[in-house]
């Protein structure tokens, strides 16, 4: 189906998460730090990046690195997915769309998710999306 990169700072979630997609036909590789992930990225050419937003070395790493990927220009049509627990940490007065700020991203998901939409919502995620990312910036 499709390749796909995971970056959460959680080893055993992304383990089972990747576990679940491969079930599901997808290739997987799996990153644990904000550090390196541009690199990760090059290397193994996913078509889309599924990001936690919290990463211990910064509350909002995923922000950061999303921003990182749209200026990146080898990267900066790869599709974006943010996978987090964020309002588990931040109640919803954080903010009222956390992705405001790394606009355009596919998706935000709530952990926990069901696979069954997990699924629909990678699979939707794939789907081409105009190139205008960079103007976002």
């Amino acid at each position: 189906m499709a390749r796909l990169l995971i970056v959460d700072d959680d080893a055993e979630f992304s383990a089972t998460l990747a576990s679940m997609l491969e079930r599901s036909g997808h290739v997987v590789a799996t990153h644990a730090t904000m550090a390196g992930t541009l690199e990760k990225a090059r290397a193994c050419q996913p078509e889309l990046l599924i990001l936690d937003m919290m990463f211990p070395e910064n509350q909002l790493g995923g922000q950061v690195l999303a921003r990182d990927v749209r200026h990146d220009p080898e990267l900066q049509h790869l599709p974006i997915v943010f996978l987090s627990s964020i309002y588990e940490y931040f109640p919803r007065t954080f903010a009222p769309d956390p992705t405001e700020d790394c606009r355009p991203i596919q998706d935000f998901i709530e952990k926990p998710v069901a696979l069954p939409d997990l699924l629909r919502r990678v699979r939707d995620a794939l789907r081409p999306h105009p190139p205008a990312w960079s103007a976002a910036f």
